[in-house]
């Protein structure tokens, strides 16, 4: 790992392996300082509960150890084909996208660039995020892109709101600006205006040579980042929520985070049942 400046981390959670030597990985990168982004599959719902549990139970330990993660149910990846060998290729061209993004946008830059520096900045304090990839050639490449991109399930079924949105053009040298300019303004309005937003292309024109992919990842904001409602008061007044009293925040695994877990059946019993769970309380 000597000169290493970012990880990547690809794994398949559910059947414990990866979810075991996932965290450890993650842990001996941070204790190193070199950031990470982990890319982790969570299982078809045919699997079964065991494995929905046990890739439940990882989640929260590798969002507490990566600067930066992506969790992509295979049920969404494969979306509504039925055919295997499609499915599959559909699979690994989206995965592999998302997975090689980071060091196409360094070896192979375009019209506008993001520095090894800006990359590593944008995923230190990335968190929990969504993407998807897509490929579309034709006249109306750049408009389709959008319009496919608005309908994937991978990026609009998120449990929080974006914070922030890095896209990714991959075009050959017949990329025109007005296609630049429509795929901004149509990421924006699709995923929202307000968020911030980075841009950057990568010119490859042996790879994608009349036309365009579009690799685009949601940065979500996490619950400590959530501004939290004022309480409407009633005929008890208004009331303010308070610090659980079993000292453990939202998410991660609080005054447990140093402490060696206690790992029974793949799951964590030292992080409370409804973090395990991913159940949403209104305290």
């Amino acid at each position: 790992l000597g000169g290493v400046r970012l990880a990547v981390v690809v794994t398949a959670l559910g059947g414990g392996t990866g979810s075991g030597a996932t965290v450890e990985l993650l842990k001996h990168l941070r204790a190193r300082g070199i950031p990470a982004i982990v890319f982790a599959s969570t299982p078809f719902t045919f699997e079964g509960e065991q494995r929905q549990r046990n890739s439940r139970s990882a989640i929260s330990l590798i969002e507490d150890e990566a600067n930066a993660c992506f969790f992509i149910p295979l049920d969404k990846l494969i979306g509504r084909f039925d055919q295997m060998d499609e499915a599959m290729h559909l699979a690994i061209e989206t995965l592999a996208y998302g997975i090689t993004f980071f060091w196409r946008l360094l070896e192979k830059p375009g019209y506008i660039r993001l520095d090894t520096e800006r990359v590593r900045h944008l995923i230190t304090g990335a968190g929990r995020g969504r993407f998807s990839a897509i490929t579309v050639s034709g006249e109306n490449r750049a408009r389709e892109a959008i319009e496919r991109l608005a309908r994937t399930e991978l990026l609009c079924q998120g449990s929080r709101p974006v914070k922030s949105i890095l896209c990714g053009i991959l075009a050959g040298e017949d990329l025109r600006l007005s296609e630049v300019g429509t795929i901004a303004d149509g990421i924006r309005t699709a995923f929202g205006p307000q968020n911030e937003f980075e841009l950057a292309t990568v010119n490859d024109e042996e790879t994608f040579s009349g036309r365009i992919s579009l690799v685009v990842m949601l940065f979500e904001s996490s619950s400590k980042e959530r501004t939290e409602p004022e309480a409407t008061p009633g005929i008890l007044g208004s009331r303010k929520k308070s610090k659980s009293q079993l000292g453990v925040a939202p998410t991660g695994r609080g005054r447990f985070n140093n402490v060696k877990p206690t790992i029974w059946q793949g799951q964590d019993l030292d992080t409370p049942t409804y973090l395990r769970n991913n159940i949403h309380l209104d305290y």
